[in-house]
């Protein structure tokens, strides 16, 4: 894709949660994005460890997203702007989610639950060489996720 970036994306399913890890690198600092078109007013609210995003529509959506960064130029940001609409009518400006980060390596995190469901928290952290993603959820067990390196070595 791009000479001298990896990357790797994992995804879990749990009770009631998907859980989506997308971890890149480079050789130096450098300004990775992720992009996620939405045809839904989707809304993002910045909180103490990430962000939360709302996706109304059928019941909702709600994210909680976290990220960690290395040798980073300040913290991931998670933001909305306008954008192109469906491909049946690309005139009608939708949403458009952007993360940024500028750093070496980034490890971008989101849970996606229906709107009102058990989760209540969002964590990563490093672990050794891979990392640990916990969820927390009230009235059932934390999830609890050890991703370990695998193609991270330079």
């Amino acid at each position: 894709m791009y000479p001298g970036v990896r990357f790797e994306r994992h995804v879990r399913t749990d009770v009631g949660s998907l859980i989506d890890v997308v971890w890149v690198a480079a050789e130096e600092v450098r300004e990775f994005e992720l992009h996620l078109r939405s045809d839904v007013d989707v809304t993002v609210r910045h909180v103490e460890h990430g962000a939360e995003t709302h996706w109304p529509g059928d019941g909702g959506l709600a994210g909680r997203h976290a990220a960690l960064c290395t040798a980073a130029d300040g913290p991931a940001r998670l933001f909305t702007g306008a954008d192109l609409g469906p491909a049946d009518d690309p005139q009608r400006s939708r949403p458009h989610l952007r993360w940024r980060a500028r750093a070496e390596t980034a490890v971008f995190v989101s849970v996606y639950a229906p709107a009102g469901s058990t989760v209540t928290g969002l964590h990563l952290a490093q672990s050794g060489t891979g990392w640990t993603v916990h969820v927390d959820r009230s009235g059932i067990e934390p999830i609890r996720w050890s991703i370990p390196a695998t193609q991270r070595s330079r």
